[in-house]
């Protein structure tokens, strides 16, 4: 049996791109973000073997909603065929197909504010991308408490006595 990449393999690869926050390092450095997916070049033989599954294949990559390079092969038993070499996926259609198109453009606002607040946050934010992702629910309180603490370094108080507007003492 071959070991074809199917579109639920590409959605699984993406989403550890996503959860690793590949693209929001590629945002905090200006870069431009895009994957790269090659398919493995079938032989003639791996065809003529499994010609039912790999049309099958292809007919599922077809119907994705990927854009796919394909490569024209001329095989001297089976004649031209059409195989998957590559995927490219901009920023865009990575989001789009995750549906993480708001939650980036949260992201991206959580990040603008951090970096105004603390500038010193883009060089761990570049480090640790996924720190934002991990912690959105509750990055503005966790940016109060950095501010707290920077302008109030000792504060001789018990962690439970901290005051910090709009932050439960339990949270910190």
């Amino acid at each position: 049996m071959l070991k074809l990449i199917t579109p639920k393999n590409i959605i699984q690869r993406l989403t550890t791109i996503y959860n690793r926050g590949e693209h929001i390092k590629a945002y905090l450095t200006n870069e431009l973000f895009g994957i790269t997916i090659k398919f493995k070049r079938l032989s003639q033989k791996d065809i003529e073997q499994n010609f039912s599954e790999v049309r099958k294949w292809i007919e599922e990559l077809n119907q994705s909603p990927f854009d796919i390079e394909f490569i024209e092969i001329n095989y001297k038993s089976i004649g031209k065929q059409f195989i998957p070499q590559k995927l490219e996926i901009n920023q865009e259609i990575f989001l789009q197909q995750l549906s993480k198109i708001k939650i980036f453009q949260k992201h991206k606002r959580l990040i603008e504010q951090s970096i105004i607040q603390f500038p010193k946050l883009r060089e761990l934010l570049i480090s640790k991308p996924n720190l934002i992702i991990l912690y959105d629910s509750v990055w503005v309180e966790i940016l109060k408490v950095c501010e707290y603490f920077l302008s109030n370094p000792n504060p001789n108080l018990y962690i439970r006595e901290l005051d910090i507007a709009g932050v439960d003492t339990k949270f910190i």
